[in-house]
């Protein structure tokens, strides 16, 4: 039993010792990506931050925001709209990457009004208030409040704690539904932007006869998806059916 538990010591231990390294690094890795762009080493520093776009812990919006000003700063349109559209898709009020996107589509001669009505707009806002666990702690405040007053209600039968009650439950349901929300919009896969100068679009999926040419760096709709083609609509509301080497997914 006691080789067992020596055993077990050692084993998490090792683990704790290599979580401690793993954490270092990262750290160390994120410096090293901000040297390396201040060295005008872009390829580098853009190689170190695409290792920790999936660290949940990290401000992705910031990192894919960096990302995209490395691509610019290389004269990669293209891809500089797609990080930077990546950024506001994190976090629609990252005012830096929604300048730096204007900036680069401008270059671009694409289009930059907004054709969003103004409640998509605030909605996209509002959900952006807070990060996903923000909303997640505010959501357990209410019903933990909503409950408390329903224990006081039932034991004094006061009619204002059985108002304040249903706000508070009112308030936790809109923060549920900002979540499942906010989650799916992240989880969307529907747009992607044009990388490639020469983009034709297609009338089928044999692509014998073309109907248009696309512009790079213009966003698009991902409307079917098969093997080796997409069908989109693009940014003048125009539907073709082009090659998936052309695009890349927001």
């Amino acid at each position: 039993m006691e080789k067992l538990k020596n055993k077990a010591m050692r084993k998490y231990t090792t683990l704790l010792v290599w979580s401690c390294f793993y954490f270092l690094g990262n750290t160390q890795s994120l410096q090293d990506a901000e040297k390396a762009y201040k060295q005008e080493n872009y390829s580098q520093a853009i190689s170190i931050w695409n290792l920790h776009v999936k660290d949940e812990t990290l401000n992705k919006s910031l990192i894919y925001n960096n990302i995209g000003t490395s691509y610019a700063k290389q004269k990669e349109w293209a891809k500089a709209i797609l990080y930077f559209e990546k950024a506001v898709k994190q976090h629609y009020n990252n005012e830096k990457a929604q300048l730096n996107l204007k900036i680069v589509r401008a270059k671009l001669n694409l289009s930059n009004e907004n054709n969003q009505l103004f409640f998509v707009n605030w909605c996209l806002s509002l959900l952006d208030l807070f990060s996903i666990f923000g909303w997640q702690m505010i959501c357990f405040l209410f019903i933990i409040l909503a409950m408390l007053l329903y224990i006081i209600k039932k034991k004094n039968g006061n009619f204002e704690f059985q108002r304040l009650f249903y706000i508070f439950l009112f308030f936790g349901t809109i923060s549920i539904i900002i979540i499942f929300s906010k989650k799916s919009i992240l989880k969307d896969r529907n747009e992607g932007i044009i990388i490639v100068s020469e983009t034709y679009g297609y009338k089928d999926t044999n692509m014998n006869q073309k109907l248009g040419l696309l512009k790079m760096g213009e966003k698009v709709e991902l409307l079917e998806n098969l093997e080796n083609q997409y069908y989109i609509k693009n940014e003048s509301d125009s539907a073709f059916w082009i090659s998936k080497k052309s695009v890349e997914v927001i």
